[in-house]
């Protein structure tokens, strides 16, 4: 009599040295995955924010008129031209990275070099994107065949902890507490 219990003798899987593969890749480099995709969620806000700064600053700047002592139209046109193209940038390479897009390594890695250079934090925040983006798991995430990893486990999520969850709630209910307090006291 055979044990209805027993697991099938049978390999049931569409293709188990594949699917096994590729699983067991993904697991492996689901959290480096998901930092990548965060540092592509800053560089989309970075570049919401220099345009609508942009904007505003071209707004002010046409709505005063010229003064003698303005500095030249033609620079500030340039600058502002300069900063929003650096804004749509962020935002090409940003939609990159949240898509894992191979091509948006290079420019992460051109962006986070730069940003080195913003002493003390930028240098913190972007050594450790450079490190996300440049080493070997890096590397991986970022390439065709992780891509196709990636579509071939579409049931394999990143689950953010309730304990992340807990200190964003907490960190947005004190700035908002200090945003509230510095209205009030005006």
């Amino acid at each position: 009599m055979e044990n209805p219990y027993a697991p099938p003798s049978v390999d049931v899987s569409l293709n188990p040295v594949l699917d096994s593969e590729a699983e067991q890749i993904r697991k492996e480099h689901l959290k480096h995955e998901a930092s990548i995709k965060g540092i592509g969620t800053l560089y989309i806000l970075t570049a919401i924010i220099v345009v609508c700064g942009v904007l505003f600053m071209s707004f002010a700047f046409w709505s005063a008129g010229e003064s003698p002592d303005s500095a030249s139209p033609v620079g500030l046109v340039i600058i502002l031209l300069l900063l929003g193209g650096l804004g749509v940038f962020h935002f090409m390479v940003g939609r990159g990275l949240r898509q894992l897009a191979p091509w948006s390594r290079v420019p992460t890695i051109v962006l986070s070099s730069i940003g080195l250079l913003g002493f003390p934090f930028g240098t913190i925040i972007n050594g450790y994107f450079l490190y996300l983006v440049a080493s070997q798991k890096g590397s991986m995430i970022l390439s065709e065949r992780y891509r196709e990893i990636v579509r071939l486990t579409p049931h394999i999520k990143y689950r953010t902890s309730i304990v992340v969850w807990i200190l964003l709630g907490i960190l947005l209910l004190a700035v908002a507490l200090i945003i509230g307090v510095a209205v009030t006291t005006r």
